[in-house]
């Protein structure tokens, strides 16, 4: 028995508005988080543009996968930066590093 399938046909210029949505998204929250906008607040809005990710466009998911795609990346590196921070201060005190 032949499974059905389901063709969905996407033209070039869908996939070039995606691309775009994707970098809008990063670049929106780059800009935010370079005004000085907490990276909590950054990850509560991100979390709350894909609470609903099931019911809206293309175009606006890639724009959310975007966005929250920057944000984890700034908290990985805050997160990488205060943990070199905090094995060079167990360093130093344990008098390790002169």
């Amino acid at each position: 028995m032949a499974t059905p399938t389901t063709t969905i046909n996407r033209s070039d210029d869908d996939n070039r508005l995606d691309t775009l949505a994707l970098a809008a998204g990063r670049a929106d929250a780059y800009d935010e988080h370079r005004d000085g906008t907490n990276l909590d607040i950054l990850f509560s809005r991100a979390e709350t543009m894909t609470l609903y990710l099931d019911s809206v466009n293309d175009a606006y998911a890639a724009y959310a996968l975007g966005y929250s795609s920057y944000v984890t990346g700034a908290q990985m590196e805050a997160e990488q930066t205060r943990r070199i921070a905090n094995e060079e201060y167990v360093e130093y005190l344990s008098g390790g590093a002169r």
